[in-house]
């Protein structure tokens, strides 16, 4: 009997040594998060305006619950992505641009923080990331190297105004463009001939892809981040030749749209668009840049194909929790603009889906309002891990996962100290630092053309809306060293 416990005893250490064991691990699954960069609602499962088709993007959405009112914390890259992987809001943290500094790069501001990866790999997951997970992948502003057990640089194609004439050679006019070089060089669009994996999403993936393939004794945390479909809006050719010009629609804008805006809206409009829009509308570039765009949402839709079908392939298959979403969306026109740093819903609304072994059923719709900043305390449900040390501002997501009607509360987004759109299951309620209200009624109104916040009839949705804005904004932060 002494030498059988001897024996279970070595047994023990040696599983030790090794991870986790299998009760463990099926306690606390594998997760893989998939994002993507700019993506705006213009995909299938979502969105039947336009035609580019996203089968993979679907068939994801199909295997687990689709969230169809599913909002950013910020729309811009810096702020949405610093809110998902502190699971702080920027209304708390401050941090609302893209600014290289201690006022928005969250290692300098909140050095300390248990942010999502590093949470993970505190309580014994592997962590591995790739591609464009924070805002940037510098280490001592946005990226530090300590939250990863292993991770693949970003690589993306050089921002080079036309640097796709080089691979069409100067018989082809097809892809050349009059519109005058915008001050930054990614403003560009265009085929490039190549296969999916030449192209950085493409590397990206396919280390993610080999990876999978690989025997993990520990769970592990896979972060996946793909920079399509974001400018310059390049994809291989294929894609292309699948999206016919004449196929591409302009969205909806009428030009009065913008009479009913007061103050602030008019001056979130004109900043951070520098004249775009105008300069790409009246070169005639609009269609040619939407179908770029939607060539680029095509190629990503094949990437997450690639990798589902590595991940359905392997042995982590059936104990692997899977997310997606995009950091925020994107508007071509409506509202005359070119660009995100916007409180609309265009701008502000986001694929994301959930697909939780044990917890989801396939093919099911939540309409409730969801944050982005609920993907953080959802996780930690879903694998079993204690709080992370910080108040986070998301709640979990479970109850909708296995209750699709179950309601919730609204979600918030902001943009800049004091701008801020709350959105319930039928309503958008935008206010403004500079003044002024908008108010949408989405059951009638979808492209929020007819702002209802002037007519008193609706004062007292506006006055319970109002109850979700955030209170002292920007007030109670850490203090930053100037």
């Amino acid at each position: 009997m002494k030498r059988i416990k001897i024996v279970l005893s070595i047994l023990c250490l040696i599983t030790s040594s090794l991870g986790v064991n299998s009760k463990e691990k099926s306690n606390h699954p594998n997760v893989i998060m998939i994002s993507v960069d700019d993506m705006n609602d213009w995909v299938s499962c979502l969105n039947d305006y336009q035609i580019v088709k996203t089968p993979n993007l679907d068939r994801l959405a199909e295997m687990g619950t689709l969230f169809t009112n599913a909002y950013c914390a910020a729309p811009l890259c810096n702020p949405s992505r610093t809110a998902i992987f502190t699971g702080m809001s920027p209304a708390r943290t401050g941090i609302v641009n893209n600014a290289r500094d201690k006022t928005s790069a969250w290692k300098l501001r909140w050095p300390e923080l248990n942010t999502m990866p590093l949470w993970f790999k505190k309580n014994g997951y592997t962590v591995v990331g790739g591609g464009k997970t924070y805002h940037e992948t510098v280490p001592e502003l946005f990226n530090p190297p300590h939250q990863w057990d292993e991770y693949f640089p970003l690589e993306i194609e050089k921002f080079k105004q036309k640097p796709h004439v080089e691979k069409l050679g100067i018989t082809d006019r097809e892809w050349f463009s009059d519109m005058p070089s915008h001050p930054n060089g990614s403003w560009d669009w265009g085929p490039f001939f190549c296969e999916d994996f030449d192209m950085g999403d493409g590397k990206t993936t396919k280390w993610a892809m080999d990876f999978l393939q690989q025997k993990h004794n520990k769970p592990f945390f896979l972060a996946l981040g793909l920079f399509h479909p974001h400018l310059p809006f390049y994809a291989p050719k294929k894609y292309f030749d699948a999206l016919p010009l004449d196929s591409v629609k302009l969205p909806e804008a009428p030009d009065w749209d913008l009479n009913d805006l007061l103050a602030g809206a008019k001056k979130i409009m004109r900043a951070g668009n520098d004249k775009g829009f105008k300069m790409v509308a009246e070169s005639g570039e609009l269609k040619n840049a939407i179908r770029a765009y939607l060539a680029s949402i095509a190629y990503v839709d094949a990437l997450v194909g690639y990798l589902l079908e590595t991940l359905e392939n392997s042995e982590y298959g059936k104990n692997t929790v899977v997310v997606f979403w995009s950091d925020h969306g994107y508007q071509f026109g409506e509202k005359e603009r070119f660009a995100k740093r916007s409180l609309w819903r265009r701008s502000s609304r986001v694929l994301f889906t959930v697909k939780a072994p044990g917890i989801t059923k396939p093919e099911m719709i939540c309409e409730q309002p969801v944050s982005l900043l609920d993907i953080y305390p959802t996780l930690l449900e879903l694998c079993n891990l204690p709080q992370p040390g910080h108040e986070l501002d998301g709640i979990s997501l479970i109850p909708q996962l296995e209750d699709n009607e179950k309601k919730r509360r609204p979600a918030v987004i902001t943009h800049e100290i004091g701008n801020n759109s709350v959105c319930d299951e039928h309503w958008t309620y935008i206010q403004y630092k500079e003044g002024g209200e908008e108010l949408y009624d989405r059951d009638v109104d979808l492209n929020e053309w007819k702002n209802l916040a002037k007519d008193s009839k609706y004062k007292g949705v506006i006055s319970e809306l109002k109850k979700w804005t955030p209170e002292n904004q920007g007030i109670n932060l850490k203090p930053v060293d100037k």
